[in-house]
């Protein structure tokens, strides 16, 4: 058991490969007082960047048996929420382009996770939600992504862990 195993894991997401860490400088070998009067040769946005991808590729292999991706696993969660009910809310919740998103509905729909009902109140509203099948589904998707998180951030400690998050939280209330 690791300090991790303490840690609530959420809708989170990958493993890091020792090369990806070895070839980024580190913010702090330049010292702090340059890291906030100078920001232009700071690898912050490479390393997000890539841990994005990592992270994403990562939950793309561990769900695939399942059939679904890192994207529609990530639709499918913020659906049963139950506080996202439409493809609109969808887009703006998990900045994505409507045409993208109706694709991907498509394909969820395709595949027995999802149902589209026209509102009853405004025709112009298709209302999104999981099905059983979706629904019984989630929680083992939501395991195996968690494992994927929790090779990510092995070797941290909860109160690191923690950290992140809050460091994380803070940059994306700055957005």
């Amino acid at each position: 058991m690791t300090a991790l195993d303490s840690v609530p894991i959420g809708d989170h997401f990958g493993t890091v490969r020792p090369a990806i860490r070895a070839s980024v400088p580190s913010v702090a070998s330049r010292g702090t007082g340059a890291v906030m009067a100078d920001l232009r040769d700071s690898p912050i946005a490479n390393l997000l960047l890539r841990c994005n991808k990592v992270l994403l590729d990562e939950m793309d292999r561990e769900i695939a048996p399942f059939e679904i991706t890192a994207a529609q696993f990530v639709v499918s969660s913020r659906l049963a929420d139950d506080r996202i009910d439409c493809a609109a809310d969808l887009c703006r919740d998990i900045d994505c382009d409507p045409s993208r998103m109706s694709r991907m509905l498509d394909r969820l729909e395709f595949k027995g996770f999802l149902s589209r009902v026209r509102s009853k109140a405004d025709r112009r509203t298709v209302k999104v939600t999981l099905t059983a099948h979706g629904r019984d589904l989630l929680p083992v998707l939501r395991e195996r992504v968690a494992s994927v998180l929790q090779s990510l951030l092995h070797g941290l400690s909860a109160e690191e862990v923690i950290q992140l998050e809050r460091l994380l939280m803070r940059v994306l209330d700055n957005a």
